[in-house]
C-alpha cells in the first residue's frame, strides 16, 4: 500500500519546524546541538522517523510537535498554529468534568471543633484513632458541626 502523498501545509509545518531546530542549532558546538537521534530518545522513536517528520514525510502531530517545542524551547504555534490549536482543545477538554457549582455560600466562615482523628478501617467502617484539640475555620450553618 502506498504512503499518502502530504498536502502542502503538513509540508509547510514539517519545513517550519526542521527551520526553527536548525535556527536552535544555530551557533551550538556538536555535542550541544539537538541532533535527530536527540530528538529521537526524547520522543522514544528512531531516528528515521524524527527525519520524516522534518522532512516532510510524515505529518506532524501533536505528540511530536509539543515535544521538540519543548526541546528547542519554543511554542508550538511557532510553526504549526493548527497544532498549537488541538493541543490547547485537549488541554481544556481534560479539565472539564461533570461536577456542577454548589449552592453559592453567603454565610460566614466559622471555627468547628476537632474532636479526633479518624481512619477508615477493614469492612469500610471508620475507626477512632485519638482525641484531638483545635478548630478549623469553614463555612457551615450546622450548630452540630464537627471535624
Amino acid at each position: 500500500m502506498k504512503k499518502r502523498e502530504l498536502e502542502d501545509w503538513e509540508k509547510e509545518e514539517c519545513s517550519a519546524l526542521k527551520a526553527a531546530v536548525d535556527a536552535f542549532n544555530t551557533g551550538k558546538s556538536r555535542r550541544d546541538a539537538l541532533t535527530q537521534g536527540k530528538i529521537a530518545d526524547a520522543l522514544g522513536i528512531n531516528q528515521g522517523s524524527v527525519s520524516s517528520y522534518l522532512n516532510g514525510y510524515n505529518a506532524l502531530n501533536a505528540k511530536v510537535a509539543s515535544a521538540i517545542a519543548g526541546l528547542i524551547s519554543k511554542p508550538v504555534e511557532s510553526f504549526s498554529p493548527r497544532l498549537a490549536d488541538e493541543i490547547a482543545k485537549m488541554a481544556q477538554s481534560s479539565f472539564e468534568s461533570n461536577v456542577e457549582a454548589g449552592p453559592p455560600i453567603y454565610s460566614s466562615p466559622r471555627r468547628i471543633n476537632i474532636e479526633g482523628t479518624a481512619q477508615l478501617g477493614s469492612e469500610g467502617y471508620w475507626t477512632s484513632l485519638d482525641q484531638a484539640a483545635g478548630w478549623v475555620e469553614t463555612y457551615s450553618r450546622d450548630e452540630d458541626a464537627y471535624a
